[in-house]
């Protein structure tokens, strides 16, 4: 829905946002009812339409708990495990899957040569064979690999790049180092997080 909208906001501006669109012109509020409570509350308008979706943050949140409006991240208290799956995307078949134990908090790039590269939140960075999923390559950078790696090229070399800072939502262990890998290098891994 917000590709087709008009204008986007957040529970922080969304009052601000809503008084600067003329009194007479009708607004489709989406995605939250509990927001668009709130902001009709707070403008006096009566042609605000609240789409009925809603954050369940928001849904908590009494009439005395109005005015801390605000967001939070959260999630359901289930093991970290995590699924990294391979679909054919002409037949919407599985190719292939990996179970994990941690979860998977990092995007995934795949080349043109058939390698998926993916980094995971111990700090590896692991390349595996797209066509059935097996780990060819895996390099230790130190903290949470949770950022995907970029793939280029330079002079007829294919080249990876990749962030490895952790990630507050992930719980990895922290960091701040760019890796450059390339088919020729040799590069010492980095330290573990879980050996520091």
């Amino acid at each position: 829905v917000k590709a087709l909208a008009d204008v986007c906001c957040t529970s922080s501006n969304a009052v601000k946002v809503c008084e600067s669109i003329p009194r007479e012109q009708p607004i489709l509020f989406v995605p939250d009812r509990n927001l668009a409570r709130y902001v009709t509350d707070r403008t006096g308008r009566t042609n605000l339409i609240a789409w009925d979706g809603y954050c369940y943050v928001h849904q908590q949140i009494t009439p005395e708990g109005q005015r801390y409006l605000g967001s939070a991240f959260g999630g359901a208290p289930l093991p970290a495990t995590g699924i990294f799956s391979a679909l054919d995307m002409k037949t919407n078949k599985l190719v292939w899957q990996q179970r994990w134990k941690d979860s998977c908090y990092s995007g995934s790039v795949t080349t043109a040569g058939g390698l998926v590269f993916t980094g995971r939140n111990d700090g590896r960075l692991t390349a595996l064979n797209s066509a059935n999923g097996k780990r060819l390559w895996e390099f230790q950078t130190g903290a949470g690999m949770n950022s995907p790696v970029s793939v280029f090229e330079y002079e007829g070399d294919e080249y990876v790049v990749a962030y490895s800072a952790g990630s507050l939502f992930a719980g990895t262990a922290k960091g701040d180092s760019v890796w450059l890998f390339s088919t020729k290098g040799t590069l010492s891994e980095g330290e573990s997080p879980s050996t520091r």
